[in-house]
């Protein structure tokens, strides 16, 4: 009796065990998502890892609900635990590659307003020195005046930056060197005239 009174004990404790939710786990994995969401920098820096961690998560979810409406002695949650543990690394790298292009965005708008004040200021420069006869005189004060709106135009890229509008920024910095080197080629034939 005591042998099968050991046996019966040691089938509880190994139903008990599996019959519990990892419930340390899945407070992780939902917190690192409900985080991930909340921000929403996440979804816009890191679309694809962060699809992919939702899917995984999904996945969690329903093998959780599977093992919860098996029979008690029967519920394992093995499976369960492993896929919110893979799911929690998931939402981390989603995490992660999100930072990572945000800071490279950033990197990339930075040095697109660099370039574009650097050229504006270096044809500001040429146009002051730059020998001009007098037909073209008229050519060069308009290239004159439209550099100086070219370089009001920096402060809304600094603008866009601030606001984290990183795309948007590289693209109107580099609007603004096109039209500025568009201006320097112009400049350039007037003063061959």
């Amino acid at each position: 009796k005591v042998m099968w009174l050991c046996v019966a004990a040691a089938m509880v404790v190994a139903a008990v065990s599996c019959g519990k939710p990892p419930e340390d786990r899945i407070r992780k994995a939902r917190a690192a998502l409900a985080e991930a969401r909340a921000a929403g920098k996440v979804e816009r820096w890191a679309p694809d890892e962060m699809a992919s961690a939702t899917a995984a998560m999904e996945e969690a979810e329903k093998e959780l609900a599977a093992q919860s409406r098996r029979f008690a002695a029967m519920r394992d949650y093995a499976e369960a635990s492993e896929l919110f543990g893979q799911a929690a690394e998931e939402i981390d790298m989603a995490t992660s590659a999100a930072s990572e292009a945000k800071a490279e965005a950033e990197r990339n708008a930075r040095e697109a307003l660099d370039a574009a004040g650097s050229a504006i200021g270096h044809a500001q420069a040429t146009l002051m020195i730059v020998p001009v006869s007098r037909d073209a005189r008229p050519t060069v004060n308009r290239i004159g005046t439209d550099l100086d709106k070219a370089e009001s135009r920096l402060v809304e890229v600094d603008r866009l930056i601030a606001s984290e509008q990183y795309k948007e920024a590289t693209a109107l910095a580099e609007e603004i060197l096109d039209q500025v080197a568009s201006l320097i080629r112009t400049a350039s034939r007037a003063a061959r005239k």
